[in-house]
């Protein structure tokens, strides 16, 4: 009875390492990665790249990298000059998490992985519009990875994705569309919002807290970055952004199509800061965290910071 139970045990643990190595395979068919050579310059963009330490925010010893991919100018006689001028105002970023377990945060390469899928840029760039969806519908791409180059060797982020925005200083008085980084806009925050949501929404609770859902379509025209503080960080312009996007059903998982909570906003150095709480949330218990300590951190607008800017 034992050798059965045994055998059986044994049956049952092959089927599950089949099964893991199978859906690791699928996800890494599926998964799309970006190449970013680290020791040289590329013509067509520019590249910054930051950690950030989740000690203060989420209480791990861990590190969130991100790495913003911002478009260069380039005369193209054959090209309207506006299309140009355009180009240069989206940044793609991409943030690479860690794993909150045994899992290293990169897979490392002897050389170049050829059984690993490449976003090149010029596919980056043409799918910038429909990511954004200027409907004040943001589109996300979920789970999106990073290949490094660093001298011979290559390195791929293991959970990550990427998220597109588009930096243009409208008027104050014009409705920005969601996914745009505007810092002309007026001074509003959290905590200001939740006052003019409860007074015009019958005492409802502002739904970008953990465990309050939107009710009706109202709050889709108020999708967007909201502008919450302007200061400055070593000598340059900084703007603190936080999303106002409705969590529009129960997640069992990481809530990607959420997409950054916070973030901190420097011209010509791309996002240097932020929160990313639809990821940790779902982490909670491992990081000993309740939810009124995440609505808390949203409240008072808490975000990492990169180091070099601390």
């Amino acid at each position: 009875m034992r050798k059965m139970q045994h055998k059986t045990e044994v049956v049952k643990n092959v089927l599950i390492s089949i099964f893991i190595s199978l859906f690791a395979i699928t996800a890494l068919a599926q998964q799309t990665n970006f190449l970013i050579d680290l020791d040289s310059v590329h013509n067509e963009y520019s590249v910054s790249r930051f950690s950030l330490s989740t000690r203060d925010v989420y209480g791990t010893n861990d590190s969130v990298y991100l790495f913003n991919i911002m478009p260069k100018y380039i005369e193209n006689p054959r090209e309207n000059p506006e299309f140009a001028k355009n180009r240069i105002k989206y940044l793609f970023l991409f943030v690479v998490f860690p794993t909150l377990n045994s899992v290293k945060q990169w897979t490392t390469y002897e050389e170049f992985p050829h059984n690993i899928n490449i976003l090149s840029f010029k596919q980056l760039l043409a799918d910038g519009p429909s990511n954004i969806e200027l409907k004040n519908k943001p589109k996300i791409p979920e789970r999106y990875g990073i290949l490094i180059k660093k001298g011979q060797k290559y390195y791929k982020s293991n959970i990550s994705y990427m998220q597109t925005f588009y930096v243009n200083n409208y008027p104050g008085v014009f409705n920005v569309p969601a996914n745009v980084i505007n810092t002309n806009q007026q001074l509003l925050s959290i905590k200001d919002m939740e006052k003019v949501y409860e007074a015009n929404y019958s005492d409802k609770d502002l739904p970008i807290f953990p465990n309050v859902y939107f009710q009706g379509f109202d709050n889709m025209g108020l999708e967007r970055f909201y502008l919450s503080r302007k200061f400055r960080i070593k000598n340059m312009d900084a703007y603190q952004f936080w999303t106002f996007k409705p969590r529009y059903g129960v997640s069992h998982g990481e809530s990607w199509e959420q997409g950054i909570d916070r973030f901190i906003y420097i011209p010509d150095k791309g996002i240097v800061g932020g929160s990313l709480d639809f990821y940790f949330y779902y982490h909670r218990k491992k990081l000993g965290m309740t939810t009124l300590d995440f609505k808390n951190n949203i409240r008072e607008e808490k975000v990492m910071l990169a180091e070099q800017y601390k």
